[in-house]
């Protein structure tokens, strides 16, 4: 009885072990980040938006932040107004933050990666009706 209850905690401490060996591997993800770029102002009737891409595994994901003074920017939506334009084709976002009141952020996912430079435009907010943001 001894030696099988000996055995049964060698077997547990070297579960425990295992288990802690697997958690504690470093993360692979591949992740790549890109410079912010800002159009706009928080001027009357304009909208300062700023958005830093970075691309993680096999999604580019974009934080997106977006002040104004004057216009609620609950009346936009952003899955209606953003594309994604790489290699000739232009993407739908995957999801977006709900824009809400005057001060906003959040972040928009595309699925894939572009393979070299891309843009993404954003249409309709004021003052700028086709905000254009390019990375190499």
């Amino acid at each position: 009885m001894k030696t099988e209850n000996k055995i049964l905690l060698v077997l547990a401490i070297i579960m425990i072990l295992g288990l802690g060996f697997v958690i504690l591997q470093p993360s692979t993800k591949r992740v790549q980040n890109f410079a912010t770029i800002t159009t706009g102002s928080t001027d009357q009737g304009d909208v300062l938006i700023e958005l830093t891409p970075k691309i993680v595994d096999n999604r580019l994901e974009v934080t997106i932040t977006a002040n104004t003074h004057t216009a609620d920017l609950s009346q936009f939506d952003l899955a209606k107004t953003t594309m994604l334009e790489a290699d000739g084709k232009k993407i739908p976002p995957a999801s977006v933050p709900a824009l809400q009141g005057h001060h906003v952020s959040g972040t928009m996912e595309f699925e894939g990666v572009p393979a070299g430079s891309f843009s993404i435009v954003i249409t309709g907010i004021p003052q700028v009706e086709a905000r254009r943001y390019s990375w190499p």
